[in-house]
């Protein structure tokens, strides 16, 4: 289940706005049920996604998982002044299970000023969640962001704050700055 969809093809001359949207109880049952808030998917846009608030997303079955918005296309990103909030998956089992913020593939992203707040918990025996999950392959700007994760992990999942699919950091901006990361007491989980 997705609230809002952007994906290929579409005019790619000009900057795609996505602003000032609320989107909140969204939630899907089903044998694979995925509910995202917006799914960005078109390939080699630029698209600004500003002033939106997206929150009270659920999914209920094992397999489902959760992001407020998910990005996985080619193209240039600006997310700012955004805020995610209780997404929730209590019966799903897996890492990256609950996501605010998911980037699978980009080309360049500036995230600036989001708020970003999980309390998420399963009651599978395998559960991780990230306020911002990215791969490591897109050019990341990161700035003035609080991102706070108190979501409760299980088995050998994680509570985490900022994710990333591999340890290089080349794309990582070195004028990323300001951001707050918070997920509790600190413990093997988070």
């Amino acid at each position: 289940c997705n609230a809002l969809l952007i994906a290929s093809p579409v005019n790619t001359a000009g900057v795609i706005a996505v602003k000032n949207n609320t989107i909140t109880t969204l939630s899907c049952t089903g044998s694979t049920a995925s509910v995202n808030g917006f799914v960005l998917t078109a390939s080699n846009a630029s698209i600004d996604c500003a002033f939106n608030r997206i929150s009270d997303l659920s999914s209920s079955t094992q397999s489902g998982s959760v992001s407020a918005l998910y990005i996985n296309s080619a193209g240039s990103y600006s997310l700012h002044h955004n805020i995610l909030s209780n997404l929730f998956a209590p019966n799903s089992t897996g890492q990256n299970r609950v996501n605010g913020l998911y980037v699978g593939t980009a080309s360049q992203l500036k995230i600036y000023y989001n708020t970003i707040r999980l309390q998420a918990a399963s009651s599978s025996t395998l559960f991780g969640t990230n306020a911002l999950y990215c791969s490591s392959t897109p050019g990341l700007e990161l700035r003035n962001n609080v991102l706070i994760n108190l979501s409760t992990a299980s088995g050998s999942g994680l509570t985490v704050a900022y994710r990333r699919s591999s340890t290089s950091v080349a794309n990582y901006s070195l004028s990323s700055n300001n951001n707050i990361f918070y997920t509790g007491v600190p413990s093997a989980q988070n």
